[in-house]
């Protein structure tokens, strides 16, 4: 074989001497830094196959049958939906001019269905819950119309994505 032009080489290595490759801010980087900003007994969010699919607010419904308006408000959560689980959090001030986060809980995604509803208190709900038992895993409230379709539009193909790789893994004999 024929070896590089010298020259060439020269130059490639004084351009990389110069200015050295560095990597940049990839999925579990980022995760890392919220993670770093999360207070509680949180799962591990970090992880190569986890990527953040969206952060938003909205609020967490205690009571779906309450008359008080105030209440559509009242519980305001930072929900951060990842392609394979939703964790739920609460904002709690913030530190260093980072926001800090308490956990509130996280499930995965798997065998997860979503129920849009209304009420004259909550006018855009979404409802999770796991179709192995109908356990009703976060009830929540958006904003506008605009904001429950955009979340719920993420997270119903999250969800699918989930059951998809779960019924290959199935198919491939990898899980029973």
């Amino acid at each position: 074989g024929h070896d590089f032009d010298h020259k060439l080489l020269k130059s490639v290595y004084k351009g990389i001497k110069k200015h050295p490759f560095s990597s940049g801010l990839d999925h579990v980087a980022q995760t890392n830094l919220l993670q770093a900003n999360l207070t509680g007994k949180a799962p591990q969010l970090a992880e190569s196959h986890r990527r953040l699919v969206c952060l938003c607010r909205l609020a967490e419904v205690l009571d779906i049958n309450t008359k008080k308006d105030i209440e559509s408000q009242n519980h305001p959560r930072d929900i951060w939906l990842f392609n394979d689980m939703m964790v739920m959090t609460k904002a709690a001030g913030k530190s260093n001019g980072n926001h800090i986060y308490n956990y509130r809980e996280s499930f995965p995604l798997r065998g997860m269905e979503v129920t849009l509803f209304h009420t004259p208190v909550f006018k855009y709900g979404i409802q999770v819950t796991r179709k192995t038992d109908a356990a009703v895993l976060a009830t929540l409230n958006a904003d506008s119309e605009q904001d429950r379709y955009k979340f719920v539009m993420d997270l119903l193909e999250s969800i699918f994505e989930m059951d998809l790789m779960e019924r290959a893994f199935r198919e491939a004999n990898l899980i029973k």
